[in-house]
């Protein structure tokens, strides 16, 4: 997929004061990744996180530290990453700060795959980056890991430690710090990043706020991920769009707003103003295809609709664009190694792998 990953500008807002102080040289450092001083100037701006993602390596090397994500993380003022921090601090309780963080985290980081689950009394925050944030990603995953950790302590006390964190990547140089930082309960090369809370850490109040702050700033959040999701605003959200970003959101679009009518490969073509020939030779000169994308997309879409109490499996079906149910259950097998059901029992449990060894004959209509 060639669907380049992007992230808010605000998670620099103060590395030139850091660098600086430790007599690296801010705008080299930025030159070096293709980043320019101007483009990162404003917070809010949505720029490379391949790019963002190198230069964090990049800092981490010439500091000699291994763990300069977590350092930078707790150099941080509080109310840092613009409107998913805001939301994360302003929130009543750790619960509901989990959770906003989940459900909101794609205002900050684009795409990315974020779930709060609860299972057994206890809380699992767990997100996942876009495949193709393909740069070294130890430190920007050490230091988003180590700014959730961080607000929750503004509840739990400044000891406080999770039940367990896990990370998608190998063990770093630095694991004595990761274990000091996160706890002795870590993992690494996992499919997805994340840590569990206990029960009684997920109902501690954060520093009170006054309430409608937090239910503006969810209004806020809503917006923006309506209008990240619609093509014309996330045009003029994301800039320059490959054509293979068009498309994935062109079929979003169509899956989640028609019933997955008209979603094929012309009518896409069409609407971006292409013949399906010339959208295929586009594809093919980036190394993708269609199929490929529609692929990425309803992997993505199922889990978030498969996640969702209020849909049948018939209902998740026809919102994926599948003629029939037989159909969806054929491409889950393909897709899972199991049944949707089984599946779904999965995602909601919150587990932190799957496991097909209860996957039973029989599907939809079996609207469980």
């Amino acid at each position: 997929m060639n669907i380049a990953p992007l992230v808010r500008a605000n998670v620099l807002t103060s590395l030139p004061a850091y660098v600086k102080s430790r007599g690296l040289d801010y705008v080299r450092l930025l030159d070096e990744v293709g980043l320019r001083q101007d483009e990162v100037k404003e917070p809010d701006t949505l720029v490379s996180l391949n790019r963002v993602g190198q230069l964090f390596d990049n800092v981490a090397k010439r500091l000699g530290d291994p763990a300069f994500g977590i350092h930078y993380a707790e150099n941080l003022p509080e109310g840092a990453i613009g409107l998913l921090g805001s939301l994360v601090l302003s929130a009543p309780t750790v619960r509901t700060s989990l959770a906003a963080a989940a459900e909101f985290l794609a205002v900050q980081t684009i795409p990315v795959d974020a779930h709060f689950v609860e299972h057994q009394g206890l809380g699992h925050l767990h997100w996942k980056f876009a495949a193709d944030f393909r740069a070294p990603r130890v430190q920007f995953t050490g230091f988003t890991s180590a700014a959730f950790l961080l607000r929750l302590r503004l509840a739990a006390g400044p000891t406080w430690e999770p039940i367990a964190a896990y990370f998608d990547h190998g063990a770093p140089e630095a694991i004595r710090i990761y274990r000091q930082f996160f706890g002795s309960r870590i993992r690494f090369d996992h499919s997805d990043n994340g840590m569990v809370v206990d029960a009684t850490t997920l109902a501690l109040p954060l520093p009170p706020r006054p309430l409608p702050v937090f239910k503006h700033l969810r209004d806020l959040g809503t917006r923006h991920l309506t209008d990240l999701r619609q093509t014309g605003a996330a045009r003029a959200a994301w800039g320059n769009l490959t054509i293979p970003q068009r498309v994935k959101v062109e079929i979003e679009q169509r899956l989640d707003g028609s019933a997955g009518i008209g979603f094929d490969q012309p009518t896409v073509a069409t609407s971006l103003g292409l013949s399906a020939r010339q959208l295929q030779s586009e594809l093919s000169q980036l190394n993708t295809s269609y199929d490929k994308i529609l692929i990425f997309v309803r992997e993505t879409m199922a889990e978030r609709y498969l996640r969702d109490n209020s849909l049948t499996l018939s209902q998740i079906s026809v919102k994926l664009g599948f003629s029939e149910g037989s159909t969806f259950t054929r491409w889950a097998r393909r897709t899972y190694g199991h049944s949707p059901s089984v599946q779904r029992d999965h995602l909601r449990s919150g587990n932190l792998s799957p496991s097909t060894a209860t996957d039973q004959v029989g599907e939809i209509g079996d609207d469980s």
